[in-house]
């Protein structure tokens, strides 16, 4: 297993996550179903990693997917470079989610792991 940056190349793995989410209530990623739509979400990943091109409202973040078997989409881990006071009071600098049928698995631990490997090299 590995951390990856989202990319085009993950589009089909990504669609069958987001209808995951989806059939268990959650649409969190219902309105990036279409190729065209999922460019643009890699898009506003790659703009919220600026601090020049997040939105004003929000804080920079870095975006890794964790990777499991067969290029399946496990979960996703955000690191928050920096926080405003909402943050501050819940949220913190660690955002992750993970697909329904792979929670209580270990996979955010690891992803956390693997994000601190990641940054210690950088």
């Amino acid at each position: 297993m590995k951390l990856i940056k989202l990319t085009k190349d993950y589009y089909k793995e990504f669609i069958e996550m987001a209808a995951e989410y989806a059939e268990s209530g959650d649409d969190r990623y219902s309105e990036y179903s279409t190729t065209e739509t999922f460019k643009l979400y890699l898009d506003k990943l790659a703009k919220f990693e600026n601090e020049e091109t997040t939105p004003e409202d929000l804080v920079p973040s870095i975006s890794y997917w964790l990777i499991g078997e067969n290029n399946k989409l496990i979960g996703s881990i955000r690191l928050r470079t920096r926080l405003n006071k909402n943050l501050l009071i819940e949220g913190g600098n660690i955002g992750y989610d993970i697909r329904p049928s792979k929670r209580n698995n270990g996979y955010a631990t690891l992803m956390f792991e693997l994000l601190l490997k990641k940054r210690q090299k950088t």
